[in-house]
């Protein structure tokens, strides 16, 4: 786990321990060390000094009837429930989860002379405890989504799309397929506002990001960037492949009425295709320039970067 996931995890972890009482709680890493633990812990094992990178089998040893290793949760999410014995006889009841980074987590409680009772509260603790887990992953995905998206149009916001656009690069070099790239910009969009107010302003920009998410073929990621200013990835697509997308989209946009029959709405669209050995950054910075010549060459138009002729189509 990381980043908020990992803060708010450990708030919960902490409230629960306090709330639980005899709470054992054990962080194993990849290769079975302790790579965390709490007080519980320390008090169920009798473990006097620093335990941290310790193997697990240093407290439960093999020779006591413990597992060789511990398998982190079952198919559909459940956790796997371990009883195990300690160096010095004594006896815990273990439950095992997944966590990010191959390490897992135990979770349990000290068995007492009333085995009947401390199975039963600790099958409470657990069912507890993996509905906790479960909604902490949902929590930390909804923040994840909410992160990465454009709170206007709902697209992938910038953040993201850079992400992306990284990920396309490296798998076209890796696969040897080509990449493309259009870089969009709505015409005369302060115009829009002017006459429209922003609230016009923003039903234009939700309804070209709709057109846009509509015409985006599988695999196509499409983004915001910023203001005005939209892009396309396009996984597997050439220049020509990459310009006929572009047009069509160009065409689309037109046609367009999300205001009155009376508005009539164009964008600018660069195209650009990556080189070998080219980054994500430098690609983009072609479609950007390719879109500053369909706008100084009059915009409602596409230009292809690298085209001899500018590749300028469209409205003329």
């Amino acid at each position: 786990m990381k980043g908020s996931e990992t803060a708010e995890f450990q708030r919960a972890l902490e409230d629960f321990a306090l709330a639980s009482g005899h709470l054992v709680a054990i962080e194993l890493d990849a290769a079975g060390r302790l790579h965390d633990y709490n007080k519980g812990f320390s008090l169920a094992v009798s473990a006097a000094g620093e335990s941290h990178g310790q193997p697990f089998g240093a407290f439960f040893p093999p020779r006591k009837g413990n597992p060789q290793a511990i398998v982190p949760g079952l198919p559909g999410g459940l956790a796997v429930p371990y009883r195990l014995v300690s160096w010095d006889g004594r006896e815990l009841l273990l439950h095992a989860y997944p966590l990010a980074d191959e390490h897992i987590l135990l979770l349990g409680m000290p068995l007492n002379p009333d085995e009947s009772l401390a199975m039963q509260r600790m099958s409470g603790l657990t069912t507890e405890m993996g509905n906790l887990v479960r909604e902490l992953r949902r929590a930390n995905r909804r923040i994840l989504d909410l992160a990465r998206t454009d709170v206007l149009t709902g697209l992938p916001n910038r953040r993201y799309f850079y992400e992306r656009l990284g990920e396309a690069v490296e798998q076209a070099r890796h696969l040897r397929r080509p990449l493309s790239v259009l870089m969009i910009d709505l015409d005369h969009f302060k115009r829009v506002n002017d006459r429209f107010g922003h609230a016009g302003g923003d039903a234009v920009l939700t309804a070209f990001a709709e057109l846009l998410r509509g015409r985006a073929r599988a695999g196509d990621f499409p983004g915001r960037l910023g203001g005005e200013e939209l892009a396309l990835l396009l996984p597997d697509t050439d220049a020509e492949q990459g310009q006929r997308v572009a047009e069509r989209l160009r065409a689309d946009a037109a046609r367009l009425r999300p205001l009155d029959e009376a508005a009539v709405f164009t964008v600018s669209i660069g195209v650009a295709t990556w080189r070998d050995g080219e980054t994500g950054e430098a690609l983009l910075a072609r479609a950007d320039e390719a879109l500053y010549a369909a706008k100084t060459a009059g915009r409602d138009r596409v230009v292809v970067a690298g085209s001899a002729s500018g590749g300028a189509v469209g409205a003329h």
